[in-house]
């Protein structure tokens, strides 16, 4: 969905009927929330988007549900790629010596948004993307994921190289964001044993990644387990059968 999409507030729910209409409506607040972030949503507003995905995934048939719930991912895997472009954009054309605190800043906002467009697609997670990762299967994120996955594939892996420039500026001018920075380095150095032994800059690349990547990494980790047990399970299942047979 363009970033040039309608707010959602004041929309008329779409007919039941018409799953377009209503993953348009779905999607168009979405970027409605992702353009302010800040802006306080109506309850009426928020119960319709929850409505609309209610109707796209809830009581139909399962595979109805199943292909709804993929369209629905995808929808969301799209409009962040595009909307990400225009972030990346925006932190690219700042002045150097804004870049770091224009980074950071729409980083916030994308957190906030993340975390509302989560729960308005909560039921997506509950019904589509929860059985997905059960059943160790890799490549799906609930949607707060899904944002920070988007996140490293498309901001940080693009600038990061500008970003760490930025930083080490800050620290040597000790400008504005370097609390924030240190900040950072602290909590990477908290998690990591190993963490000063790498250098200062590597230090700096990982304290950046780790906001958008603990969590991800460590549903992924978590599927690989499930995945590596299903598989044991199902040897166990053949060489059995196999046994019986004999």
């Amino acid at each position: 969905m363009a970033e040039g999409t309608a707010p959602a507030e004041g929309q008329r729910m779409p007919d039941a009927s018409d799953i377009e209409a209503l993953r348009a409506f779905l999607m168009n607040g979405v970027a409605s929330i992702h353009q302010n972030p800040e802006a306080k949503m109506t309850p009426s507003t928020y119960m319709d988007l929850y409505t609309a995905v209610s109707k796209l995934i809830v009581g139909k048939k399962f595979e109805d549900g199943e292909l709804l719930g993929k369209d629905i991912y995808n929808d969301v895997s799209k409009f962040l790629a595009e909307h990400l472009e225009s972030v990346k954009f925006k932190i690219i054309c700042e002045d150097e010596s804004l870049r770091l605190g224009t980074y950071f800043a729409e980083w916030d906002r994308y957190v906030s948004s993340a975390t509302k467009v989560d729960r308005i697609l909560n039921l997506l997670n509950r019904h589509y993307i929860l059985r997905h990762t059960s059943e160790g299967r890799k490549g799906f994120y609930p949607i707060r994921l899904l944002h920070f996955v988007k996140w490293r594939t498309e901001v940080w892996e693009e600038l990061d190289d500008w970003i760490i420039i930025c930083v080490q500026r800050a620290v040597e001018k000790k400008e504005e964001n370097v609390g924030r920075v240190y900040d950072m380095i602290r909590d990477f150095q908290e998690r990591r044993v190993d963490s000063h032994s790498i250098s200062w800059k590597e230090s700096i690349s990982k304290s950046f990644h780790l906001p958008f990547v603990f969590e991800v990494e460590k549903l992924e980790r978590e599927v690989d387990e499930i995945a590596a047990g299903l598989g044991n399970n199902s040897s166990h299942c053949v060489n059995n059968l196999a046994a019986a047979r004999q």
